[in-house]
């Protein structure tokens, strides 16, 4: 029996399973609609596939920095001179978060809002806009004909000197960027690593920001202050569903870089019969908290369906990833599979 035959007998026991499923659930809620059994004696099925476009899912599925309901959370340390100078400084810390709520139009631009809370006390704290990959922050007492300043840049490849008049326009210029995914919770972030000659100067993860800045630029060449100065330091993410990134997420082991393989539904970098199970279970409306949304629409047609588990499979028995240049495509136009029972007509 050819592999031909053997896809084609899998594809079309698989839409057939599927449909049956699909089919099963319409037909309850149509109590008067007879059943027509799907399997009969004698039955062919006939399965036509136009030509499908293999292209590396490029993970342009950017996270949105500013969503309603966001928060970010820190400690602040904040330090006082009680005049004991032999116990020296007293330091307290306490948790600060910021909050966006709601929308503003500022000179003609909608921004926004951001309230800070500090032990339950609100207050409007600066407004926010979101361009592509970049987020700005204009505080509410800026002068009209000021310009916003940047927060957050993951359209930049590496990071820019965020004071310009200073001198560290070499060393940010040295710094190199890395990119790979980080899985929290069933979802999965883009993670930037800026480097300069091995080290590791900032992290910054879409979505939620920098490693200890939160929704801060990283200023990693500034002069180091000459006095024992309050600052906060970031530890969480939240979501109006609750936490969705803490502080030690930033350094979590990576998945392969290579995540966004079409098809890796549960993102543990191959295409198995795992990821056609939980892609079927998704179809049929049984969410899945691992599923990878981005890359089941294998075939790039804007919908996920029972085409885009048929081209799993046949990946999957070709023994090729979806994606790959190497990769030579199995469905192409004008072929088609005879499933017949017999599996006696498959051959091309």
């Amino acid at each position: 029996m050819r592999r031909y035959d053997l896809f084609g007998f899998a594809a079309c026991i698989i839409v057939a399973f599927a449909l049956c499923g699909l089919g099963t659930s319409k037909a309850m809620a149509q109590e008067k609609r007879e059943y027509v059994p799907f399997v009969e004696e004698g039955k062919t099925w006939y399965c036509y596939y136009p030509y499908l476009n293999f292209a590396y899912a490029q993970g342009e599925d950017y996270r949105p920095m500013l969503e309603d309901m966001k928060t970010w959370e820190y400690d602040f340390h904040h330090f006082d001179d009680d005049g004991d100078y032999e116990q020296g400084l007293k330091e307290t810390v306490y948790t600060v978060r910021y909050t966006l709520s709601g929308d503003t139009v500022i000179n003609g631009v909608g921004y926004h809002k951001m309230y800070q809370d500090v032990g339950g006390h609100l207050t409007y704290y600066a407004a926010y806009r979101e361009e592509g990959k970049k987020v700005y922050k204009r505080p509410r007492n800026l002068p009209e004909d000021e310009w916003d300043f940047i927060v957050a840049d993951f359209e930049y490849e590496g990071l820019y000197n965020p004071y310009p008049e200073e001198e560290y326009d070499y060393l940010y210029a040295s710094i190199t960027e890395e990119i790979d995914y980080v899985k929290v919770d069933g979802q999965v972030y883009r993670r930037h690593f800026y480097r300069n000659d091995g080290w590791t100067k900032a992290i910054g993860v879409e979505g939620i920001g920098y490693e200890y800045y939160g929704l801060a630029y990283p200023s990693v060449y500034a002069a180091e202050p000459t006095c024992i100065c309050d600052y906060q330091v970031f530890t969480a993410c939240y979501d109006k569903d609750g936490i969705v990134f803490r502080a030690s997420d930033f350094t979590k082991e990576g998945i392969r870089d290579d995540y966004n393989i079409l098809g890796d539904v549960n993102g543990d970098g191959v295409v198995t019969i795992s990821d056609v199970t939980i892609m079927v279970d998704n179809i049929l409306g049984q969410q899945t908290p691992d599923f990878n949304k981005a890359v089941a629409d294998t075939n790039n047609d804007g919908d996920i369906n029972i085409t885009d588990v048929t081209v799993l499979i046949g990946s999957i028995l070709e023994g090729n990833e979806l994606g790959r240049p190497s990769y030579v495509p199995f469905v192409e136009e004008g072929k088609t599979w005879n499933c017949d029972s017999s599996l006696s007509k498959g051959d091309q």
